[in-house]
């Protein structure tokens, strides 16, 4: 007997003589064709700061019916993982080449419906190289190799993942690190795509150093372990009588839980909490929350429209974290603490000036000129239209935060005063 979907599929025995033959033998064949179209090159004489990934795939392997991995958008594990050859350039240059495991990643892109699909590339030994190196900077642990790279199509506000993340970031908080580039499928452009590392458990061990850490995904399964501790976290958090900022910060990250809460409330994020809960058990070490999903940041929408609300930067802000996501961890932190804990408001007011300093710094605006680079690269006029949006929003958005700090928690920071 084969039990051939789990991802971690393993032959059982049953007690009688199971076939040979292994379903995951056919699954990723480097095919004839295969051979023939890697063969081909792409004309890239365009991209002068914008990195290219090139695939190459087996029509058959990509659009079959019954075998190609982008019709089958829902079906998962190693049995629809397909061999692909990846050419990466960056400056112009091919600085790396492999076959490579690709499936389709995500949840929304694998309808039918959606025409451009979200990716995962698997780099393995059978392949050839066995994990990519050429961007340090996108590993959870810069320069850890990626053994499981997640390319993200850019869909409706380009740039926006990239660029809460670099706010995430700059205020203490985890979260995923990304690259843009290029990319092409069998020579057809598919617009511009995020580079990151998945963040798994497998992928994780790498930047960990070792495998003894919790995993605790919100929307995803997790050990019967991971999970007693998860929800013992939730539960102290949630139920504890009296709980005081040095509680909370002696068992989590703050800056990683508040840098999202924060975040959040910037860019108007009404879809927020899709992050997961990592603690390194070598040691006495804290809860870090790692966040994820900013798609619909810095846009009104069905999330966090609010009555009036006309643009994107007067959208709801911090009744996102007081009146959404109630019970969750971040949402047990910030509303437990901000209403009568002094040290837990200083800490948050500092944290928002230390926001509003970020976005005045020299460093923002070589993170905006970098995607203006990009934009008159691709010769797209929205791309080049949404990077206005972020200068814009950045001017328009301080005084609506600050004003729903004023109302919802009784907070002036130090940086609201002129408002």
């Amino acid at each position: 007997m084969y039990r051939g979907e789990s991802e971690n599929a393993r032959g059982i025995y049953t007690g009688k003589i199971r076939d040979v033959y292994n379903p995951i033998d056919k699954a990723f064949v480097i095919s004839d064709e295969l051979k023939r179209l890697k063969k081909n090159k792409v004309d890239i004489s365009r991209y002068k700061h914008l990195p290219v990934i090139s695939l190459w795939g087996d029509p058959e392997d990509l659009h079959d019916e019954d075998r190609g991995i982008i019709v089958n958008g829902f079906k998962k594990g190693r049995l629809w993982e397909r061999a692909a050859f990846m050419r990466y350039y960056k400056n112009g240059q091919n600085t790396f080449e492999s076959i490579v495991g690709l499936r389709q990643h995500g949840r929304g892109s694998r309808k039918k419906y959606v025409k451009k699909k979200n990716f995962r590339i698997y780099f393995r030994d059978k392949y050839g190289e066995k994990s990519f190196k050429l961007e340090p900077h996108i590993s959870f642990k810069e320069g850890s190799p990626i053994k499981r790279m997640v390319l993200r199509k850019e869909h409706g506000i380009y740039f926006r993942n990239d660029y809460t993340s670099f706010l995430l970031h700059k205020l203490g908080g985890l979260g995923p690190k990304f690259e843009h580039a290029a990319l092409m499928i069998n020579g057809e452009l598919h617009g511009v795509y995020t580079m990151t590392a998945h963040l798994t458990f497998n992928q994780l061990k790498l930047s960990v150093g070792h495998e003894n850490f919790v995993l605790a995904k919100i929307y995803g399964e997790m050990t019967t372990r991971d999970l007693i501790l998860y929800e013992k976290l939730r539960s102290i958090l949630e139920k504890y009588p009296d709980i005081n900022y040095d509680f909370v910060d002696d068992k989590v990250s703050m800056d990683s839980a508040i840098a999202d809460v924060l975040v959040v409330m910037y860019s108007g994020n009404g879809d927020w909490s899709q992050g997961m809960y990592f603690k390194d058990l070598e040691g006495k070490n804290k809860w870090k929350y790692i966040s994820w999903d900013f798609d619909t940041t810095f846009s009104k929408n069905g999330y966090n429209s609010s009555n009036g609300a006309t643009n994107a930067f007067n959208t709801r802000s911090v009744d996102l974290v007081t009146k959404k996501k109630k019970g969750k961890v971040l949402w047990s932190i910030f509303n437990r603490l901000i209403y009568k804990d002094q040290k837990f408001r200083k800490y948050f007011s500092d944290k928002v000036n230390e926001l509003f300093t970020i976005l005045e710094s020299a460093e923002h605006e070589e993170v905006l000129k970098r995607y203006e680079l990009i934009a008159s690269e691709i010769s797209d006029v929205e791309a080049k239209n949404n990077i206005q949006l972020f200068r814009d929003y950045k001017i328009k958005r301080k005084s609506i935060l600050c004003k729903d700090l004023k109302e919802f928690v009784n907070l002036t920071p130090e940086t609201c005063i002129e408002n």
